[in-house]
């Protein structure tokens, strides 16, 4: 069963509905969420990896790609589970020093490990930037 709580376990399909309104209503930034997982549950540490993974891209774009809409695409198929988040923003160069600490990218890197998934993150400068992780289940 699919329920929003504040504590896990929690819907991603339910709670992403509800975070991205909330991230419009305080930002002004629209977040165009699809996604073919309503009313699936996955095991904790994936949904976690998942929510924590989106709300880092997401933040990041809010932050630097300079844009008035994100995009967020969620998908299960047979094997996979996969989430993107694409700015058309800035961009920038992936060989250049962070324009932060950098540790956000280390972290999502390190979660996606935890649960034997893979970030990959596209960028080129003023298209905007993909990032896109990918969960074996």
């Amino acid at each position: 069963m699919c329920h929003l709580t504040n504590s896990y376990p929690f819907c991603l399909y339910l709670f992403f509905n509800s975070y991205f309104k909330q991230f419009e209503e305080n930002y002004g930034i629209q977040i165009n969420y699809h996604s073919n997982i309503k009313g699936l549950r996955f095991d904790n540490e994936v949904e976690t990896v998942v929510y924590r993974v989106i709300q880092e891209a997401v933040l990041n774009a809010l932050k630097y790609a300079e844009v008035n809409e994100i995009e967020v695409h969620i998908s299960k198929n047979e094997h996979r589970l996969l989430a993107e988040v694409v700015d058309r923003g800035k961009g920038f160069n992936l060989d250049d020093k962070p324009r932060g600490s950098g540790l956000g990218f280390y972290g999502m890197r390190e979660r996606a490990e935890l649960v034997n998934g893979n970030i990959n993150i596209e960028s080129h400068l003023n298209k905007g930037t993909i990032v896109t992780l990918d969960i074996p289940i």
